[in-house]
Formats: structure tokens, sequence, C-alpha cells
């Protein structure tokens, strides 16, 4: 057996535990948080939009400082491993900030939703192409430090602007006034 075979069987074992380990743990908090949102604002505990950024912390801002310790773990199997699943399982309460639209404008949720996912799936290709321009030397593991510093900061980003800009309430462009609405429909 040579070494290909012998080192990288294992590797390819912890990888792929470690991929459904994280997928377990998004979706073991993904339905829990989003009742308990619910509950939050229905309940009159927090307003819909303290609820909102709170999610906003829990799902940009936590996540954001696991992945700057994880530049620093090295190569400990357990620490890295933690912290993924940790980024991974609170990456579930994202259903608290993306029922926001709902918030915002009952009617146009869609397409409000369908503009912040386009917009964010930016990093989907943006983020392994600018990652094979940083791991190009020999220091891997600083460039790849490099990049979970990157990803922490543009997380912090989205944060502060959410929390600084986030509203809960129906937005008026949003209202529709059907009697007028129909009313000017049939005399065109």
């Amino acid at each position: 057996m040579d070494f290909s075979q012998e080192f990288m069987c294992p590797v390819a074992v912890m990888i792929g535990v470690l991929l459904l380990l994280t997928g377990i743990a998004q979706l073991v908090i993904y339905f829990p948080s989003g009742f308990l949102v619910d509950c939050l604002i229905q309940r009159e505990y927090l307003s819909a939009l303290n609820t909102r950024k709170l999610c906003a912390i829990l799902t940009l801002g936590v996540p954001a400082t696991c992945l700057i310790l994880l530049g620093y773990a090295g190569k400990s199997v357990y620490i890295v491993g933690g912290l993924l699943i940790t980024i991974f399982g609170l990456y579930g309460i994202v259903s608290g900030i993306l029922s926001n639209s709902m918030d915002l404008s009952p009617v146009y949720s869609g397409i409000i939703s369908g503009i912040v996912l386009t917009v964010s799936s930016i990093t989907g290709f943006a983020g392994p192409s600018f990652l094979g321009l940083l791991t190009q030397d020999d220091n891997v593991l600083g460039q790849w430090s490099l990049m979970f510093t990157i990803t922490a900061c543009l997380q912090i980003l989205g944060m502060i602007i959410f929390l600084l800009f986030a509203q809960a309430e129906e937005q008026e462009w949003s209202k529709i006034n059907c009697d007028k609405d129909v009313t000017s429909l049939l005399n065109y």
C-alpha cells in the first residue's frame, strides 16, 4: 500500500464525517431557531426588529469570530472540527434574518429575497476564485488564515450594515390599496 492510499483514506473519511456533522448541526439548529424566533416575537419578549438583529449577531458575528479563530487553530483536527461545526450550525439561524423580507413587504417579499440571495451568492464563485489566487505559494496555512479573516471581515461588515439599517415594519411602498388599484385597472 503506497502513501497516498494509506494516508488519504483516513483523511477522506474525516472530511466526510466533518461535512456530515456540519450539515447535521445546521439542520438541528435551523428548525428550532425558526420556532424560537417566532416565539420571541409573538410573546413580545423582543420586538421583530430586535429579534432580527439578535439573529444577525448569532448568524454573522459569532461565526465570524470562529472563522478568525480557525485561522489560528493550526493542525488540531478537533479544534478545527469544533469551530467548523459551530460556524455551520449557527448559519442555521439564518431563518431569523431571511424572514425580514416578509416584515418589510409581504407582497414583494419573494422579489426582495430573490435579490438578496442573488447578490449574496456572488461569494459562491468569487470566494473560490480569490482563494485560488491566494494559495499559489507554499504558505497554504497562512493563506487560508488570510481567507478566513477576509471572510470574517465581510460577515462583520454585513452584520454592522444590517444592525444599523434594518427595519421590521411594512414599508410604505409595499402597501397596496386594493380598491383604488382595482378601480384604476377597470377604468383603464
